[in-house]
């Protein structure tokens, strides 16, 4: 008699889980969160105190000092340097790596009155880039 009881609890018992698994779960979610959320923006600094110190111009021909303060942008990959002459153009000077502050060179002003302004623009391992404000340079 005690197998048979057994027995039938044991099929009670099966019959109740297969049931009570097939019936949808009546929970439901009554508080409501709001959360306020800010996703940061990732800007590029352009190199600080760019300095045309030292440098001099003879016959159109600009014997280049440029230096300057590095970005504290993360990622910094380099810096890239360009010249400005009178007519609005401009030529690309140097670049450096991102340890470099400072070129030296000789550049021909292209037969121009004189090379007007530098920029150095820094460059970052994820392709963004922000150029300096114009900086004067000694004129030829």
């Amino acid at each position: 008699m005690t197998a048979i009881r057994r027995i039938l609890s044991l099929i009670v018992l099966t019959v109740s889980v297969i049931v009570g698994a097939s019936v949808p779960a009546w929970a439901t979610f009554r508080d409501l969160v709001t959360i306020a959320t800010t996703v940061p923006t990732a800007t590029v600094a352009p190199p600080a105190n760019v300095s045309s110190a030292g440098s001099w111009c003879n016959n159109g021909v600009l014997s280049a000092n440029f230096s300057w303060s590095p970005s504290p942008s993360r990622g910094v990959s380099g810096y890239s340097v360009r010249t400005y002459l009178a007519d609005g153009s401009s030529t690309a000077f140097a670049e450096t790596d991102a340890a470099t502050f400072a070129v030296t060179g000789i550049y021909p002003s292209r037969g121009q009155s004189a090379t007007v302004a530098i920029t150095v623009t820094t460059r970052t391992i994820y392709g963004w880039t922000k150029e300096s404000a114009q900086t004067q340079v000694p004129p030829c």
